[in-house]
């Protein structure tokens, strides 16, 4: 959740920027942090507030790109079992089902098909990215 609250801190909605792009969003950041409180990991208190930046900042999102779901595999990295997987795939399900997020974008298939949605999108959306436009967070 800290990767989330710093780049809520840092965007200002009434700055000059027309857009910026992160690599994690307040999706990623309401699913784990729900995950995490509901398995005990951390403070219900944590939950709390990270509910109130998702309801802050989804309706402020234009495009929310969401990579569906990989097969489980167990691995040493993620350290997540198969159920806690399935959890986590359900939980952003519903949130994007329950909040009527209209701007996710499902990235499926291979990698170049899933840049080519991407490219796409933005060029529909006429998003002109430039140098001064965009802010790059988390590098």
């Amino acid at each position: 959740m800290d990767i989330h609250h710093s780049n809520y801190v840092k965007f200002d909605t009434k700055s000059n920027i027309k857009s910026f792009i992160t690599d994690r969003c307040v999706l990623d950041g309401i699913v784990y942090t729900e995950w995490l409180a509901n398995t005990d990991r951390i403070h219900k208190n944590i939950l709390s507030y990270a509910s109130k930046i998702f309801m802050d900042v989804k309706d402020k999102i234009d495009i929310l790109f969401y990579c569906e779901p990989v097969e489980y595999k167990d691995d040493a990295d993620r350290k997540l079992s198969e159920r806690d997987h399935e959890i986590i795939c359900n939980l952003f399900e519903s949130y994007i089902g329950m909040f009527d997020l209209n701007q996710v974008v499902r990235l499926k298939g291979s990698v170049e098909e899933r840049l080519k949605t991407i490219d796409n999108k933005l060029k529909f959306n006429k998003v002109n990215l430039t140098k001064e436009d965009i802010l790059l967070w988390n590098n």
